[in-house]
């Protein structure tokens, strides 16, 4: 997708979303397109919610991850990466971002 396609997915989650607030579903996609748009503050809150709504969402639990580390928050990414790679111990997407929250917080060696 292009920048004007994120765009335009995000607006149409946010239509959603009046009605159906807990749409995991929709809160996913709406998390992955801000974070592909390079819009990582914003990103946050629907990963947050997804997380809220069910904290054992695999792929919610990297997106928020994924979001934490876009906006400096390493070690708070760090421990999200850490449970989710707990309930999914094969998860190479998790065991990157870990690699990246480690390096983010001067510890690479971990």
């Amino acid at each position: 997708m292009v920048h004007g396609q994120y765009v335009k997915a995000v607006h149409l989650c946010e239509k959603v979303l009046i009605n159906d607030p807990h749409n995991i579903d929709v809160l996913l996609t709406m998390g992955e397109a801000l974070l592909r748009n390079e819009q990582f503050q914003e990103a946050l809150v629907p990963c947050a919610k997804v997380i809220e709504i069910d904290n054992k969402n695999i792929r919610g639990l990297n997106n928020f991850g994924a979001a934490l580390l876009r906006n400096n928050q390493h070690n708070d990414a760090k421990e999200i990466l850490e449970y989710g790679l707990e309930l999914d111990p094969t998860n190479f997407d998790f065991l990157i971002n870990i690699c990246n929250a480690y390096q983010g917080l001067g510890q690479p060696e971990k």
